[in-house]
């Protein structure tokens, strides 16, 4: 018998749209997209 199903949803959107480290530069940075159920899965694991 399996599990019953559960609904899921988005607590809050992230409240900024960026981040950047202190004292590097924004060329030397790569760029990386989240999409908003990876950005839920790092807000749950802390």
């Amino acid at each position: 018998m399996s599990r019953p199903k559960q609904c899921r949803k988005i607590v809050s959107p992230p409240l900024m749209s960026g981040f950047k480290p202190f004292g590097i530069p924004r060329s030397m940075i790569k760029e990386v997209i989240l999409l908003y159920d990876e950005y839920e899965s790092i807000r749950l694991l802390d």
